[in-house]
C-alpha cells in the first residue's frame, strides 16, 4: 500500500501532469499502508477531494487500493 505522501504526490494538477484529470470524488477513499493511530482495528484512508485528506476507517470497510511500486530512483 502507498504512503499518504505517495498518494498526495499525484495531486499535482499541473497541466500536462499524468494525473491532471483525476476526479476528486469525496466518497472515494484509498487505503494507505498505515494503521490508524487513533482507532483499534482501523486503517488510514486517503481522499483526493478538495486538497486531499486522510481519515480512519475500519479494516472491514470496502475501500479502494492504489498500487505503487517502490525501489525506483528518478533523476529530474
Amino acid at each position: 500500500m502507498p504512503t499518504v505522501e505517495e498518494l498526495a504526490s499525484v495531486m499535482d494538477l499541473t497541466p500536462g501532469d499524468l494525473f491532471e484529470n483525476l476526479v476528486a470524488d469525496p466518497d472515494a477513499f484509498y487505503w494507505i499502508g498505515a494503521p490508524s493511530p487513533i482507532l483499534a482495528n482501523a486503517k488510514v484512508a486517503w481522499s483526493f477531494a478538495d486538497t486531499g485528506f486522510e481519515t480512519d476507517g475500519p479494516v472491514t470497510a470496502s475501500v479502494r487500493r492504489w498500487c505503487v511500486r517502490g525501489g525506483q530512483n528518478t533523476v529530474g
